[in-house]
């Protein structure tokens, strides 16, 4: 008979408030300050741990009586008994080639099992590298395949989190944000409903600089409607504060459009969160476009809605925000509408919008301000071929689009990153160009720009992959 138990936490939260995690089913029960998983089958229990951090200690309580199995392929060496407390170190980083070996075994006496411990779950799969990746050794790659949060350099686990239900946007923050328990460093967002194929309803996790989970954002308030984070993207403000987006279903008066929107519609809402997590400034993008009917009406009369938020939902996607994040030089947020093929520089108050940079039929995702006169973002190009690379240059007054072919299609989700002078990166995506590949490397020194290298996995693939040095 096989038997598993999942001992997580509904909110990773937890790990903070009540370090003590257990598996009752497991006989006799353990308990651990680390989130972990048991696996019974015949005299031997394996057990999974959920969550990784470089160097921490990890204390398991377990039968009095039991004893270290010393072996040359595990750390037992390395392991303490101390009367009913196991505890031993974790390495500075988990090595992909070590994944799934037992790091310390131990023998209870009071049921004569066998117990190992793993490092890492069974459905925990690294990535792997193929081609010239080399543009990639210096940088740390964080990423949320299903409901695992991952940082990754080169072939070393430096932190990973397995969380109750599906993750986005992990990321390194802009700089650091001011929450009400401390300073957050980095963030992610954990879904709260399966039945929703988008990104949202969710809530912010914020880490500290040693992944350490500190704080939360499960909902905000405005004008008396509570909103709850949506998973795309976050940014902090120039006061050091979250910056958030939600769709969030309203009914409105749409009856000087073409065809109207019935019966709600998905307001795209974006939200600076104070330190009592109270907005700070706020910008809703149907009240912004209904004030401005007759620039609005002929594009939005043209244009589609997303399909992939509505689902389950009656309100209309006619916006489907994607993307924000704040650049300091120019003091405004950059957004983007995968709907509306297009991205807005908004000020830091949000009460003006300074631009509306187009890109017709690109669908594009990760807008990303490169300094006060280049923008740049993936254009998906979900009906096209091809992806491109979007770049708008501010010159003479005005913004003017170029594009630069990509040699893969990504038709959905994804982000693009400058590697070197010559090279990109190109990664995440709902629906891979490759099945399991989910990061390519580009080379700018052939035309058209050529494939020189991969990064693949077993995973479901994340929404993107961030870098950071």
């Amino acid at each position: 008979m096989r038997l598993k138990v999942l001992a997580i936490a509904s909110a990773l939260l937890t790990a903070v408030l009540a370090p003590i995690h257990s598996s009752a089913a497991v006989t006799p029960p353990i308990k651990s300050d680390t989130h972990f998983e048991g696996d019974t089958q015949g005299p031997y229990t394996s057990i999974y741990m959920d969550q990784f951090f470089a160097k921490a200690k990890v204390n398991f309580i377990i039968s009095a009586g039991s004893t270290l199995i010393v072996d040359s392929t595990t750390a037992s060496s390395q392991a303490v008994i101390d009367g009913t407390n196991l505890s031993f170190t974790l390495p500075a980083a988990l090595d992909t080639a070590e994944l799934n070996k037992v790091y310390v075994t131990y023998h209870s006496a009071s049921d004569n099992r066998d117990y190992w411990i793993y490092l890492n779950p069974p459905a925990l799969h690294p990535y792997g590298f193929d081609g010239d990746t080399s543009a990639l050794d210096s940088k740390t790659m964080l990423y949320t395949p299903g409901t695992f949060v991952i940082a990754q350099k080169q072939n070393n686990i430096l932190f990973f989190e397995r969380t109750p239900d599906a993750t986005y946007a992990f990321q390194k923050l802009r700089a650091p944000a001011k929450v009400s328990k401390g300073t957050a460093t980095y963030a992610y967002l954990v879904k709260t409903d399966s039945t929703r194929k988008t990104s949202e309803p969710g809530y912010w996790i914020y880490l500290d600089a040693n992944f350490r989970a500190i704080d939360s954002t499960t909902s905000f308030t405005i004008g008396g409607a509570k909103m709850q984070p949506e998973g795309h993207d976050i940014t902090v403000s120039a006061a050091g504060n979250p910056v958030m987006m939600s769709y969030f279903p309203r009914t409105v008066k749409s009856d000087w459009l073409a065809t109207p929107y019935t019966p709600q519609i998905f307001d795209c809402v974006i939200a600076e969160i104070g330190k009592d997590g109270k907005p700070v400034h706020a910008f809703s993008t149907w009240d912004y476009v209904n004030g401005n009917k007759k620039a609005w009406k002929p594009i939005l009369d043209k244009s589609e809605t997303a399909t992939d938020t509505s689902a389950n939902y009656s309100a209309t996607d006619w916006c489907h925000i994607n993307s924000i994040n704040y650049d300091v030089k120019s003091s405004q947020y950059i957004v983007s509408y995968r709907s509306l093929d297009r991205v807005f520089l908004i000020s830091n108050d949000f009460k003006k919008v300074n631009a509306i940079l187009t890109a017709p039929g690109a669908r594009q995702h990760y807008a990303r301000m490169i300094n006060p006169t280049t923008v740049t973002a993936l254009g998906n190009y979900t009906s096209g071929t091809a992806s491109k690379l979007l770049t708008w240059i501010f010159a003479k007054k005005k913004w003017t689009l170029k594009t630069d072919l990509l040699p893969l299609h990504m038709s959905y989700c994804g982000n693009i990153n400058k590697l070197t002078a010559t090279t990109y990166f190109v990664a995440g995506g709902c629906g891979t160009a490759t099945p399991q590949v989910f990061g390519y490397v580009v080379s700018t020194t052939t035309s058209p720009w050529s494939l020189i290298g991969t990064v693949k996995s077993a995973h479901i693939p994340p929404y993107r992959i961030e870098l950071t040095n």
